[in-house]
C-alpha cells in the first residue's frame, strides 16, 4: 500500500508534458510541409506559422537556460 503524501520524484531529464506536445507539433508541422499531396494553402500557411512559433519558443528557452547558468 502506498503512503499518503509520498509522491514519486520526477527523474532528472524527464520531459514535461509540454515538451512532448512540442515534439508532436514539430513532427506534425514538418510532415504537413513535406507532404507530397496537394494540401489547401491555409493548412500549409498554418504549418509554417507553427514551425516559426516553435522555433521562437525553443530559442527563448535556450536564452532562459543561458541566463540561469550565468546567474548560478
Amino acid at each position: 500500500m502506498r503512503k499518503k503524501g509520498k509522491g514519486v520524484a520526477p527523474t532528472k531529464g524527464a520531459a514535461p508534458w509540454y515538451r512532448k506536445v512540442e515534439r508532436v507539433l514539430r513532427v506534425l508541422s514538418r510532415a504537413i510541409l513535406a507532404a507530397p499531396v496537394k494540401l489547401p494553402a491555409k493548412v500549409k500557411t498554418g504549418a509554417k506559422y507553427l514551425v516559426l512559433l516553435l522555433g521562437i519558443v525553443s530559442s527563448l528557452e535556450g536564452l532562459k537556460k543561458e541566463e540561469e547558468e550565468d546567474d548560478g
